[in-house]
This record gives C-alpha cells, structure tokens and sequence, in this order.
C-alpha cells in the first residue's frame, strides 16, 4: 500500500521532469518493491545517463531474475539474465 503510493507519487513526478536526477530513481525502487522488476529494469536503463544510481540497481534486477530462473531450472533463461548483469557491469567499467 504504501510502496503504491510511492509509486504514484515518483510517477507523477518523473513525467513532470524525467530528467531530474532522483525521480527515476525512486520510481524504480517503487517498482522493484512492487515485484515490478522487467518495468523497473527498463526505467533504470532509460535514465542511466541521468542517474549514476541506477546503474547497479538495473544490474541487481538482473542477477535477481538470473538467480531465480536458475532456482526454477530455467537455465537457459539464466543464461540471458546474468549475460545482460555482465554486459551492463562491462559497459560502466
């Protein structure tokens, strides 16, 4: 209930000004508390450039579904998922 009103509120925000450093950040962190992961990894790699913070963030999401997709015998799946982790890791290094 509350990680929904965060959610509204950072939303209403981010479209005013998408630009400004934080509102995405919070927007994605309200989405990764709403298990909102795939939303919350594409915001995060939306406004990389204007939110250094959200790097690692996008990065965890997907070590997160890896790891799960790995717990669900899902290794192709996993595959994917850590590959992106390490891509994003090798482009911010």
């Amino acid at each position: 209930e509350d990680y929904e009103k965060a959610y509204d509120e950072f939303h209403i925000l981010y479209n005013r000004s998408p630009n400004t450093k934080g509102y995405a950040f919070g927007l994605v962190n309200s989405l990764i508390k709403l298990d909102r992961l795939d939303e919350a990894a594409e915001l995060a790699a939306k406004n990389m450039e204007y939110d250094e913070r959200l790097v690692p963030i996008e990065r965890g999401i997907y070590l997160d579904k890896g790891n799960a997709a790995n717990r669900d015998k899902k290794y192709h799946e996993a595959e994917i998922y850590f590959e992106k982790a390490l891509e994003i890791l090798n482009a911010k290094n």
